[in-house]
């Protein structure tokens, strides 16, 4: 994602859950902030603890084979913190 991003020249990245595992944007390594010819603003953190349950959920419903999109996922997004 990293890649697409730097190389469409997007302006601005905006996003709530770390990975800590495999993250390029802050976790592991900060692809953003290598010599790639363009570096896009950097919000991290958004809706943080939100995000991060509602990933954590995801995997393990997929792990389990429940895996579905539920309404659960789209009120999450459009509440105000």
């Amino acid at each position: 994602c990293a890649g697409a991003i730097i190389n469409a020249r997007v302006p601005t990245v905006v996003y709530g859950a770390r990975e800590s595992q495999s993250g390029a944007c802050g976790s592991v390594i900060d692809l953003f902030f290598e010599r790639f010819g363009h570096t896009p603003r950097v919000s991290a953190g958004l809706r943080g603890a939100a995000c991060a349950e509602l990933l954590q959920e995801f995997f393990q419903n997929k792990r389990t084979g429940k895996c579905s999109i539920t309404s659960r996922f789209f009120y999450a997004l459009r509440t105000k913190n």
